[in-house]
């Protein structure tokens, strides 16, 4: 199902939820035969006023989407705030694998600096060896081939060259 869809269903439930609940589909379906014309008729003004809604409000989605991807510190901000939560000993939002890294390579493709974004890299590699994991991976990684492991993996799947000691 396209992402497109997927948006649009999920405004029209929140619209019928919010709004006058899955009764606005009734009058679609079979109008009770107590209602008149003049309820049915309002009935279906109020389901085109709340498709317009649900058009306006995927709208506008979209936009936030286009913003967010464009948007290079929003990715920073979050690795900082997994990096930050794995410091006071919580657990992060995502996986090192399949979300960390794929928010540096989106951060770079919004336009972060690369600096930036290996700080980041750099603070995983600097806790890994304090043996504080941002994910059991990153713990595998090091039981397996030590800290270079950890680094030669970010390198391999970024592209940029960590610093050494």
């Amino acid at each position: 199902m396209k992402r497109e869809t997927l948006y649009l269903l999920a405004a029209v439930f929140l619209a019928a939820s919010v709004g006058a609940g899955v009764g606005f589909l009734y009058p679609l379906i079979l109008p009770p035969p107590s209602q008149s014309v003049e309820e049915t008729y309002a009935s279906t003004v109020e389901f085109e006023g709340l498709k317009r809604d649900v058009s306006n409000l995927y709208d506008r989605i979209s936009e936030l989407e286009k913003e967010i991807e464009t948007n290079p510190d929003f990715f920073i901000r979050r690795m900082d705030r997994d990096l930050d939560l794995l410091e006071k000993g919580q657990n992060p939002h995502g996986s090192f694998s399949d979300y960390f890294v794929p928010n540096a390579m989106a951060a770079l493709k919004a336009g972060a600096a690369k600096k930036e974004v290996l700080t980041r890299l750099e603070r995983v590699v600097a806790l890994a060896e304090k043996k504080v994991y941002l994910s059991s991976y990153v713990g595998q990684l090091v039981r397996e081939g030590g800290i270079e492991a950890v680094r030669s993996y970010i390198e391999g799947a970024t592209g940029l060259r960590l610093s050494r000691p």
